[in-house]
């Protein structure tokens, strides 16, 4: 279901509230399009962003993604890169930073999996 919001042009500073897979979250217009060549910051694009896309009843920009895993995709857009101890969420955020184009994620979530594979085969050789 599209609804149509009817708002001033948007500048960096205005927040903007999503709804991601049911997770509600607030942030910056400019986290969003921090890395301007990413798929996430090509969903808000200049001017047209408050009118096109998916809103919720709440007028919420919707999306269809798993949404704990997107917290950790705005900590990355935020500056700060925070790996989930949680197996099957680590492989969710992988999944997720691929879809949204953040390719700098994508390799840091990779390096974090190989790092924990190898402590997993160093203390397997101990026993």
């Amino acid at each position: 279901m599209f609804w149509l919001v009817e708002s001033p042009p948007p500048t960096e500073e205005v927040t903007v509230n999503m709804n991601v897979g049911g997770f509600r979250v607030e942030t910056r217009l400019a986290t969003l399009r921090k890395f301007e060549h990413s798929v996430i910051a090509q969903m808000f694009p200049p001017g047209r962003w408050f009118t096109e896309g998916l809103f919720d009843r709440e007028q919420s920009r919707f999306i269809d993604r798993n949404g704990e895993a997107f917290i950790y995709v705005l900590d990355h857009l935020r500056g700060k890169t925070i790996m989930p101890s949680d197996r099957s969420l680590m492989d969710r955020l992988m999944d997720d930073a691929e879809f949204y184009g953040l390719w700098e994620l994508q390799q840091k979530v990779h390096n974090h999996d190989l790092n924990c594979r190898e402590i997993w085969i160093i203390f397997e050789d101990m026993e």
